[in-house]
């Protein structure tokens, strides 16, 4: 009975995938009158329903056929990321608002993301703040087909390659603080008798740190040796800096150049490849020492 009931979900999990595609399909040619999102909605809801069925199956159930009804859920994931991407090059609103089944997926990601075992991009405010909202939907969708079947090594690709086209673009995005916004946020780091004068020079040297951009080449000496002189710039300007050496770092983390969260995609991106690379690697040699047995028993 187990094993019927399974076999029923993958092949319902076929059929739903199938009509999805054929709704992406008819919404491409816009004689047929088809709202691309009708195709998202459809899908997401189908991932919906078999991923709460795959929390819930008996322990009696055949295993093998519930991790294959999980990683087809993955790989519908990847197509509702394609498909969004779809909907922003055709000036479609894909939202969780208009998109009702988005909005409850990403309520389940939360749940997964409990586990420790992805990150929550959406909850980093560096980058929730310069990402269009469309954007980030799509990387959450391409992470939870990360979360949801882990052994897909091709949504640790698709989401290592969104990662870094982002990352690099949230780190030219990256903008130097106002003269102003520099002057209270050393104002905010620096104890009272630090005075106004002192706060203006050491504003002006930290706006005067160069930004590396990933069109430059390497640092010349003459560049090198100014990097290493802020800090001494740093204590000149104000003697308490010389005894109290964490402020410097303080301060410098004020600057653009230092600012770590610059690099959030850049890092999840990294982490992702590598885990593509693991996986990948792992089927190279799984396919190897298959041929090697073949070999072995001709």
């Amino acid at each position: 009975m187990s094993a019927r009931y399974q076999n029923t979900h993958i092949v319902s999990i076929e059929l739903q995938t199938e009509t999805g595609k054929l709704m992406h399909a008819l919404s491409l040619n816009k004689a047929n009158n088809v709202n691309i999102t009708i195709a998202i909605e459809f899908l997401s809801r189908s991932i919906l329903r078999h991923l709460i069925n795959e929390s819930q199956v008996n322990p009696s159930y055949n295993n093998q056929r519930s991790l294959i009804n999980i990683e087809k859920c993955s790989r519908n994931l990847l197509h509702i990321a394609k498909w969004s991407r779809t909907a922003i090059e055709s000036n479609y609103e894909t939202t969780t608002t208009n998109v009702i089944s988005l909005g409850k997926l990403f309520q389940l990601r939360k749940q997964y993301l409990i586990t420790g075992l992805g990150v929550d991009i959406a909850g980093e405010p560096f980058v929730r703040k310069n990402m269009p909202l469309d954007e980030l939907l799509i990387g959450e969708l391409l992470d939870f087909s990360t979360l949801t079947c882990p052994a897909l090594a091709k949504s640790w690709f698709r989401f290592a390659d969104w990662s870094y086209i982002w990352g690099r673009q949230l780190l030219a995005r990256s903008i130097p603080l106002s003269s102003l916004d520099m002057g209270q946020q050393v104002r905010a780091i620096l104890p009272a008798e630090v005075s106004s004068d002192e706060i203006v020079e050491i504003s002006r040297i930290l706006s005067s740190i160069r930004i590396l951009n990933d069109d430059d080449s390497e640092l010349t000496a003459a560049e090198l040796s100014s990097l290493h002189s802020y800090r001494t710039d740093l204590s000149r300007a104000c003697s308490l800096l010389t005894k109290h050496p964490i402020l410097i770092e303080k301060l410098l983390a004020l600057h653009p150049q230092f600012d770590l969260r610059r690099y959030f995609l850049l890092e999840q991106s990294c982490r992702a490849y590598f885990t593509y690379l693991q996986l990948s690697n792992g089927c190279f040699v799984s396919n190897e020492q298959a041929r090697d047995k073949s070999v072995r028993y001709e």
